[in-house]
């Protein structure tokens, strides 16, 4: 047998070694690589991380500035240099930052749900076949305005579906009814181009460096907006003829009791030493007698048009009685037309047709998907209460556990239309229920206030005009305005307020050095007193 010679031996050594040591190489390389991809990604986590807190830091300073508001002030639009602040430095080591927050008000905006058809008609867009479509889509049977004329045109879609026949649960639903488009909805029909009010506040950073555009449908309509029933002075409004039913129940609207009977004498002397003890700051002895006269005697007026007549026709008289007092022949909370109560959800993206008989759903907001995330109220900045949440974004208790404050279910919201403890209300006792589909005179933009049936372009820039020189205290205030005559006021004072309690809530956080950001939109409820987080998302 034949030896390899000892030259080639250590020929063979040497290979085995090399490919050992390029083996090794290899995999230390390669090691290394995939080390730093590892670090860098844990490292870009943990920025976006860093700056999701951020994000909600700015979102909890927003909502401690909304509770900490005494009832009774009015609720204004955010003033234009007080937006133009640096950001808030929260770890200058890290350069860990976030931009003021920005606020919508969701009363500064049509609601869906209570708009009727002339005020869907004055809304940019809107044809007559777009507006009964809208209509037909929310009213369900029996209510105004049901039809199943549009469902064959639904059907013929990909995939096909039918009218929802409910309130709207978001405002890009809009996008399922006959005669809507994208482009009309947002302005453009390309989504890459549909940035959420906190990516645009980043790209347009200092704000105020850009002239705001000209505002969209998206800009213009909500499906949630809610405002207690307040008066100036902090306290609900007093409702008259309410004889322990319910505001929608009939009867009762004349100011006589269930039973059909007057009003009692006990009834008439609590209800005057209501007003004696709320209007006599505000009134003279001889109007506060005018006034008791005519609202606390045997027939208790229906409409302020009617109460104009029996007060002197007084315009100052009549303003203070307009922010305290609720009458039974006023239809509360917005024009006709089937809103849901308090309890729908606000605008979200529906995440298209799905075939159902219902379609909808998907996350609340301007885009699909994102991060949705909310905990419990309690005392550490990082638990706010959610009164609601949509099923589709909260699958199992697993990922509400890994949300800020987490664990337990969220609850359910209360179906549209359906009574709650809070809409009864007696007799001469102030009102508690809040309002829907109120539009605040305060922050409405002019375009707005114009689609309101009946204000003129004229009178809308009377109001605008009226609120720079001072903003509205009260519903009342509107009397102020020489365009405002008996039947006006009559038609516009429970369809306005002053105060809001339905907010969007957009904050960004940032991480500087690295480019890192991370948008958060949140709506807010504070009919309670207390702000509640109802749905929150992630934008990016």
């Amino acid at each position: 047998m034949n030896l390899p010679s000892p030259a080639a031996r250590r020929g063979m050594v040497l290979i085995t070694v090399q490919w050992l040591t390029l083996i090794l190489v290899v995999f230390a390389v390669s090691l290394g690589v995939s080390g730093g991809l590892s670090a860098r990604s844990t490292a870009h986590w943990d920025a976006r991380g860093r700056a999701y807190f951020a994000a909600y830091s700015a979102l909890e300073m927003q909502l401690a500035a909304l509770e900490a508001e005494t009832p009774g002030t009015p609720t204004l639009a955010p003033a234009a240099d007080a937006s133009a602040t640096e950001p808030f430095v929260l770890d200058p080591n890290e350069e860990i930052v976030f931009l003021p927050p920005t606020l919508q008000d969701e009363c500064a905006k049509i609601d869906l749900n209570t708009a009727d058809r002339e005020t869907l008609l004055r809304l940019p867009g809107f044809t007559e076949e777009l507006a009964d479509a809208v209509i037909a889509w929310r009213a369900s049977s029996g209510q105004s305005g049901y039809s199943t004329e549009f469902d064959s045109q639904y059907q013929s879609q990909q995939p096909p579906y039918e009218a929802a026949h409910r309130p709207f649960q978001s405002v890009e639903e809009l996008l399922l009814v006959q005669g809507m488009s994208a482009e009309m909805l947002y302005g453009t029909a390309l989504r890459q181009e549909r940035l959420s009010p906190a990516e645009r506040a980043r790209i347009d950073w200092p704000r105020g460096s850009n002239p705001p555009s000209d505002p969209t449908l998206i800009d213009l309509l909500t499906v949630g907006s809610i405002a207690r029933n307040l008066a100036s002075d902090g306290e609900p409004r007093i409702a008259l003829g309410q004889q322990g039913q319910s505001r929608s129940a009939a009867g009762v609207a004349d100011g006589r009791t269930s039973s059909g009977q007057p009003q009692s004498e006990t009834d008439q002397r609590a209800l005057a030493d209501q007003l004696q003890r709320r209007l006599e700051a505000r009134l003279s002895r001889q109007e506060l007698t005018l006034v008791v006269r005519a609202v606390a005697g045997q027939e208790t007026p229906r409409s302020f048009e009617q109460l104009w007549g029996q007060v002197g026709n007084n315009r100052r008289v009549m303003a203070v009685l307009a922010d305290v007092l609720d009458l039974p022949g006023q239809d509360q909370g917005g024009a006709a037309g089937g809103g849901a109560r308090e309890g729908g959800s606000p605008q979200g993206n529906p995440g298209g047709p799905s075939g159902g008989r219902s379609p909808g759903g998907g996350g609340p907001g301007g885009s699909p998907g994102g991060s949705p995330g909310e905990g419990r109220r309690g005392v550490s900045g990082l638990n706010r209460t959610t009164a609601a949440t949509w099923p589709a974004l909260f699958p199992s208790p697993v990922v509400l556990a890994q949300l800020p404050g987490g664990g337990g279910q969220p609850a359910p919201s209360p179906e549209p239309g359906v009574n709650d403890p809070s809409d009864s209300v007696q007799a001469s006792v102030p009102s508690v229920a809040p309002l829907r589909g109120v539009v605040n005179l305060n922050t409405a933009p002019v375009e707005l206030l114009a689609a309101l049936s009946p204000v003129t372009p004229e009178l809308a820039q009377a109001i605008v005009a009226r609120r720079q020189s001072a903003p509205f205290a009260s519903r009342g205030d509107l009397l102020e305005i020489e365009e405002v005559t008996p039947a006006l006021f009559n038609a516009l004072v429970n369809r306005v307020t002053v105060f809001s309690d339905r907010f969007q809530v957009f904050s960004v956080g940032m991480v500087q050095g690295r480019d890192i950001a991370v948008h958060l939109t949140a709506w807010v409820d504070r009919s309670s007193g207390r702000c509640v987080i109802t749905h929150f998302r992630q934008d990016n």
